[in-house]
């Protein structure tokens, strides 16, 4: 038995029917070329892909949560000699004395293409010191959310994250205690309160970075990021 379609109209015993209907009188032999099955290939890279794959279990839902979304791309960076590179610990570890621009971040955009402006933006530096908690903050003081974790850490309203930990190096800064991380969120985030998951997703970038630089230990950042406490 043969079937012939020249056409997408094909006569038939009540006139003329379609070629779908046609074909649908055959559709248990298998013929079938109405439907046409594409699976497209997700865009962009998951949550605990991006940033050298640092982010933890908890930190990959907690970019989900604040980003609406599951897929990501990572734009890469200019490198110390000029190259495209992405972000790494190693670099990030090497450029912790040198000036922003020749440090390796890591800035993640949502994978939908909708915006050029990215989701995130994490940095490392190294710093001879650390903010206090301690001391009264007179720029918007309810902005503020403290975490007991490193050194120091807050957030600032939807804004930003900063978390400063122990972890001596030595560079162009001379000999310095500290190491900040910063996480800066200039795209629009999902939610009433975001501060708890970028603290994480900030936390967990810096825990593998203080295990790069053998501070693990007296970096004290935790697994889990606790709740937040009151300005000590």
């Amino acid at each position: 038995m043969g079937l012939t379609f020249g056409n997408d109209r094909t006569p038939g015993r009540f006139g003329v029917v379609s070629k779908c209907a046609a074909l649908g009188l055959v559709a248990a032999m298998g013929v079938s070329g109405c439907t046409r099955e594409s699976k497209e290939t997700p865009t962009g890279s998951t949550a605990s892909e991006i940033c050298q794959a640092t982010l933890d279990t908890s930190a990959a839902a907690a970019l989900k949560e604040i980003s609406g979304t599951d897929r990501f791309t990572e734009s890469p960076g200019e490198g110390t000699s000029g190259e495209k590179s992405r972000f790494s610990l190693e670099k990030a570890a090497d450029g912790l004395h040198k000036a922003e621009s020749e440090r390796s971040s890591c800035v993640v955009y949502k994978a939908d293409g909708k915006s050029d402006t990215p989701l995130i933006e994490v940095d490392f530096e190294a710093s001879l010191t650390h903010p206090d908690s301690r001391e009264p903050v007179t720029d918007n003081p309810d902005e503020y959310t403290y975490y007991p974790i490193g050194v120091y850490a807050a957030t600032k309203a939807d804004l930003s994250a900063s978390l400063y930990f122990r972890c001596p190096t030595k560079g162009g800064k001379g000999n310095t205690p500290y190491v900040k991380a910063g996480l800066f969120s200039p795209g629009r985030l999902v939610g009433d309160s975001t501060s708890k998951e970028r603290m994480t997703v900030l936390n967990a970038i810096a825990r593998k970075l203080a295990g790069q630089l053998g501070c693990a230990t007296s970096a004290r950042l935790p697994a889990e990021v606790p709740e937040p406490v009151a300005p000590r």
